[in-house]
Parts: structure tokens; sequence; C-alpha cells
């Protein structure tokens, strides 16, 4: 089987919204090529898509263990971290994001989305309205 076989075939099943099978199909990518960064970012992806979020931190995570250059990977380790409730480890993922992809809106959008959340639950009386602010799922 070909690394960029099953790479492509998850990315086309993604596009589809059979992220299940996409997955599967990163699964094979991982084992034929565990150090391709790409992989780990785009299967984390996909559990960011199922909500699968403890899944998508340790694929963002490997990501940025491959390569601590890669700013996709930041973007989407900072959202994995947000859906988590985890608002400091995203705002300091959104930090490295900044930093290497300072041009990107999406970056400081994020980072002041997760700021915004920060500052609901230091403030906020009510629970219901800690957890209302939604960072966007990615671009």
């Amino acid at each position: 089987m070909c690394i960029r076989d099953s790479f492509k075939r998850g990315l086309v099943l993604f596009s589809i919204n059979n992220y299940a099978e996409g997955i599967k199909e990163f699964d094979t990518t991982i084992t034929l090529s565990p150090k391709l960064t790409s992989a780990f970012v785009n299967r984390g992806k996909g559990y960011l898509r199922l909500e699968k979020y403890s899944n998508a931190l340790n694929d963002f995570q490997q990501a940025v263990n491959l390569d601590n250059k890669d700013s996709t990977a930041y973007l989407y380790l900072a959202l994995a971290y947000y859906h988590l409730g985890n608002i400091q480890k995203c705002i300091e993922a959104n930090t490295e994001y900044v930093k290497l992809a300072p041009k990107s809106s999406t970056a400081y959008f994020n980072r002041g989305t997760a700021y915004g959340r920060l500052c609901l639950l230091y403030t906020s009386p009510s629970p219901r309205d800690r957890t209302s602010s939604r960072m966007p799922s990615s671009a």
C-alpha cells in the first residue's frame, strides 16, 4: 500500500464528510509513515469533526512534537484545547500560532476569543454563561 494513496483517500473521505473512514485512512498513513506531520494534523481534524477532542489533542500534540514550526498544527492544537475547556493551554497554542503565522487574522481572532472565554470563566456568576462563548471550528 502506498502512503500517498491512503493520504489522498483520507482527504477525499473528509471532503464528503465521512470522517470515520477518513480517520482509518490516516491511521494507515501513520502506520506506514509515523513521522508525517500532515497525517497527524489531518487525522486530528477528523477527530475534531467527530467531537473526539482528546484524540484530536493527542494527534495535534504529536504533530507539534514532530515539527514545532508547523503553524497549522498549533492552530488545531489550540482548538482542541478550547473544546476540552483548557483555555490557558488554548491561549498558549494560539500564541505559538501567532508567532508562526503573524499575518493570519485567524490567529488573532481565535486567541482573542479564548481570552474572552477566560474572562467569562473568572467573572460570570452563572455556569451557563461560562460556556456560552464558542470558538469557530477553523479555516
